[in-house]
This record gives C-alpha cells, structure tokens and sequence, in this order.
C-alpha cells in the first residue's frame, strides 16, 4: 500500500510539474520569438500597457490591446503601429493609428488576430507594437507571443486555466501524499521534499513570469527548472542504488 501511495504521489506530482513547464515554455517561448520579430527601433526604450492573450484557438479570434496614457501637459497625437506575424516569420501585416489624447487621459488600441496570423506552421502568432516619437516622449515599443491551439472545442482561456488548475492540483496533492506517507521522517525523506517544495516554487514562478510576459527572467527560472528536476531524479537514483 505504501508503494502505491509513492507512485500515485510521484505521478500526481510529476504531471503537475510538467502541465507547469508547459504553461510557463509556451508563454516564454512565445514572448522571445516575439521580441526577435519585426525591427526594434526604440533604442532600448519599452512601450507599457500592451496586453495580448497566451493562448487562442482556431475557433477564436484574439485582441492584442495596448493602452496609451499621455503624460504630458498637453494635448498630444500619438502615432502607433502594429506589425503582426502573417503567416511566416517573415511576412507581417501593419496597421497605423493615430490617437489625439488630452492631458492625463487614456485610451486603448485595439487589433484582432486570428490562428491565419501564425507562423511556425500556424502555432504562433507574432506582434510588435512600436509608437513613434512624440517629443519629449521617446520612441518605444513593445512586443508578445501568441500561442494557438488547434481545436474548435474549446477557447484560448478555458485551455489555460485547466492547465494551470491541473498543475497546482498535481503538484499540491502529489507533494501532500508524499509528505503524508514519508512518516516517519528520514533525511532522504526530509530532503526529498524539501527539493520538492522548491521545485514548485520555481514552477510557479515561472508560470508567473510567462503569464506577465517577462521572457527573460521566466527563461532562467525555466533552466533552473530543469536543472533542479536533474538533480531530483538523480538524488533518487543514488538512493535507491544504495539500498
């Protein structure tokens, strides 16, 4: 019985895990390829406010939104354009706007996208918003990543949510089961779970990073991941070679 009780917690566990990585991959993945996309021009500079959603589905469209607030003390025309992916890496679409904003007043932009946007055989969608210069406002842009899951059952957001639920239930209940049936404790066991306990930190992490769109921390989190899940699985490897 206590056999099936470790194996039950080490698959609930370990699918938990690997529904966290694939969250968290997806969206940093996503997000780099994006950045790479199009011309950066900005010298540097990141234009806030772009929101775009992680997943949509054949059977959606998605918005790509971005806010523009104007900070300046006078009524100002902000010039902004998109470029989004169409079909290849290498083809895009751009859509110019333009915008007059009273001092301190905000408005969003709006472009939709389809899975006809994606590239890398339709799995990705690839957008740039870039603003031109409006002195003293530099010029700045933004960009995301738009994953596309080929179904017509579901949306973008019920895909996401049961992925990320599914983790969190996998990784909470195969670490409590492993925690309930490591009595009495032993050092293996006292370290088994505390690698465990910050293996999930780390993928929870990362969930948080790809979601937000912080490519590049979420990347490193992701390689520590990795490399953490390495030394779990090898600290049980030793162990059970010596017994």
């Amino acid at each position: 019985m206590l056999n099936v009780r470790r194996i039950l917690s080490l698959a609930l566990f370990s699918t938990g895990v690997l529904l966290g990585i694939l969250v968290a991959g997806g969206a940093i993945w996503g997000d780099l390829e994006a950045s790479l996309f199009g011309i950066a021009a900005s010298e540097g500079k990141s234009l806030p406010g772009l929101k775009c959603p992680v997943i949509i589905t054949t059977a959606e469209s998605g918005i790509v939104r971005l806010s523009l607030k104007n900070s300046l003390e006078r009524a100002t025309e902000f010039v902004v354009r998109a470029s989004i992916s169409s079909g290849f890496v290498t083809l895009m679409r751009e859509v110019q706007s333009s915008v007059l904003l009273e001092p301190g007043e905000r408005k969003a932009l709006e472009w939709k996208v389809t899975a006809e946007d994606a590239a890398y055989g339709g799995r990705l969608i690839l957008v740039r918003v870039y603003q031109f210069p409006r002195y003293p406002i530099p010029a700045r842009d933004a960009s995301c990543g738009i994953l596309v899951v080929r179904t017509n059952s579901f949306n973008g957001v019920q895909i996401l949510n049961v992925l990320i639920i599914g983790s969190l239930l996998g990784m909470g209940g195969g670490l409590g089961l492993w925690v309930r049936q490591s009595l009495p404790q032993t050092r293996f066991r006292e370290q088994t779970i505390q690698a465990m306990g910050t293996l999930v930190g780390f993928v929870l992490v990362g969930i948080l990073f790809g979601l937000l769109g912080w490519w590049f921390p979420g990347l490193i989190t992701l390689v520590v991941t990795l490399a953490l899940i390495g030394g779990i699985v090898g600290h049980f490897l030793r162990h059970e070679e010596s017994h």
